[in-house]
């Protein structure tokens, strides 16, 4: 393992990065962190005592204000406690109530924090895609709901309809699936709230793990079982769309700097300019990468791979947009676009990519070369791939993808049996129905917010979000400390906090692991943000 080491005081190893040891919780001589990486940062945008106050205070105050609605709606309604009140909430919740408790139930971290990756990726058709393909299983569900409802009325898990219908060997079968299904979205919810907790705080993601089931999920749901955890959801669901117009306003509707957010205008022309920064910028010739020549101050651009398969058009040699539509094929492994380069000692620089002398045709690392003949290179077009087109590759597999795999994550979930179950006889189709529609604008809102308005900064001047962050998909919060203040952290904080414990009844607390935060970058823009939101 090789490592590196940052003296106190000094500057990093790595030129983009230097090391601040303005914070007091900085006590060492030095930093040790692996070649490759960067060195920790050693300051987070909210004090740790706010994460405490978080996950203490207002897990406190949310579980008390859950238990004296449920203990105020058993007074009104005059409703005896019992076993079956508490397993089923005496099977009579309307479809409104059924509705926001499926989108509760499937807004995860991942809903937040991949969709806003995705966007940030691939443009607009990861959104598009995340949303759409995990909406269908919703609406799928209702048929389901309905037939619970007409021939297993007094079902309380579907584990019980898998015995009677098909025999012991599949129930135990069936159980072992369910179970690791609720194992993994468990993790999931838990470490994605608490992933989301420590970058903003510093708060350590094991304390914050063990106390959010614990103080904002357990507590109510013993107390008044699954009507406690519907109530809770409706509250759920109720903030998250509050802080999702919060979000789109300020992106869409805000003071944007310099012009790369504000309005859809701003938003708009910022992700034609980053890609074009992409292809232009951070993209050099072999000639000058050979030479060495490729160390521009502001050549930078992060996840070039991932839109060579966007559709695009072609640029003129003056940087200008033509009518002209291209492509790129991605070439074999071994025939590469730009021959010379010494991958193990020399290697290309983090965020820029070398372009044929001959033909359009971009390496992007050492086994990944994209090529196409569309635009007239001899004349000096160049073709500029688009984050604003639904005809991505990667965009329609990730749909594709999302689309069978979330089938095991619903129809092997208590939690939507349980929804069925509690739902009344002409609410469950309903319900479910509106939940599934209403849940696509979470994901949507907030990748097409966050995700774009990241990749939007790509030209920023100043960018305070790694490529680190991209790949543990913390960056939603990340990018928000450029452009939005202390409430905006605290809501980003607080809407991971719902999405963590929106599981209660099955124990569904969520994640993504993260790595750390990182201080001062390129000045370009590592833009590694799949958002902006905090």
């Amino acid at each position: 393992m090789l490592w590196n080491v940052v003296a106190g005081g000094g500057t990093c190893v790595t030129k983009q990065f230097s090391l601040d040891q303005s914070s007091p919780k900085f006590s060492g001589t030095c930093q040790v962190y692996k070649r490759g990486e960067n060195p920790c940062k050693d300051d987070t945008p909210l004090d740790e005592v706010v994460g405490w106050v978080v996950v203490i205070g207002f897990g406190a105050v949310f579980t008390i204000f859950t238990m004296c609605l449920s203990r105020y709606e058993y007074q009104a309604l005059g409703t005896t406690q019992s076993s079956e009140q508490f397993n089923t909430a005496g099977r009579n919740v309307g479809p409104g109530m059924t509705a926001a408790v499926i989108v509760s139930q499937w807004t995860w971290a991942a809903t937040l924090l991949m969709s806003s990756n995705m966007g940030w990726r691939v443009g607009i058709s990861g959104p598009f895609w995340y949303a759409s393909g995990a909406t269908v299983q919703i609406l799928l569900f209702a048929v389901l709901a309905i037939q619970v409802k007409r021939r297993c009325s007094h079902m309380h898990t579907f584990m019980e309809v898998v015995k009677v219908r098909f025999g012991t060997v599949t129930h135990v079968v069936m159980m072992c699936f369910a179970l690791t299904t609720n194992v993994i979205v468990t993790s999931m919810l838990l470490l994605g709230g608490a992933a989301t907790i420590e970058d903003l705080t510093g708060m350590s993601k094991l304390t914050a793990a063990f106390l959010i089931p614990t103080l904002s999920c357990w507590l109510y749901t013993m107390y008044g079982g699954l009507r406690a955890t519907f109530l809770a959801s409706y509250v759920h669901t109720t903030v998250i769309f509050l802080m999702l117009l919060i979000f789109t306003f300020t992106i869409y509707a805000g003071n944007g700097k310099e012009d790369l957010w504000g309005s859809p205008a701003n938003v708009h022309k910022a992700l034609e300019k980053a890609s074009a920064h992409g292809f232009f910028t951070a993209t050099f010739s072999q000639t000058q990468v050979n030479s060495g020549t490729n160390n521009a101050a502001n050549a930078f651009f992060s996840g070039m791979e991932s839109i060579m398969q966007n559709d695009g058009l072609c640029f003129d040699r003056n940087g200008q947009k033509t009518d002209k539509s291209c492509g790129f094929i991605e070439r074999g492994k071994d025939n590469k676009c730009c021959t010379g380069i010494d991958w193990e000692s020399n290697p290309l620089a983090s965020g820029t990519y070398c372009r044929a002398d001959n033909a359009d045709c971009i390496t992007t690392s050492e086994k990944k070369h994209w090529e196409t003949s569309d635009c007239d290179f001899a004349n000096g077009e160049r073709c500029v791939t688009s984050f604003l087109t639904m005809g991505s590759s990667i965009g329609l597999i990730f749909g594709i993808t999302n689309i069978v795999g979330n089938f095991g994550t619903v129809f092997l979930d208590q939690s939507y049996w349980q929804s069925a179950v509690a739902a009344k006889p002409k609410s469950a189709v309903l319900g479910f129905l509106i939940g599934g529609m209403v849940w696509f604008a979470v994901p949507f809102c907030m990748a097409t917010t966050n995700g774009l308005a990241g990749r939007a900064l790509t030209t920023m001047t100043i960018s305070g979000v790694s490529m680190e962050h991209i790949t543990s998909m913390v960056t939603l919060q990340a990018q928000a400390s450029h452009q939005q203040g202390c409430l905006q952290k605290l809501l980003d904080r607080l809407v991971h906090s719902f999405s963590s414990c929106s599981f209660s009844w099955r124990s569904h607390p969520q994640a993504v692991p993260r790595s750390s935060q990182y201080r001062q970058y390129s000045p370009t823009t590592c833009i590694m943000s799949t958002s902006i939101l905090s």
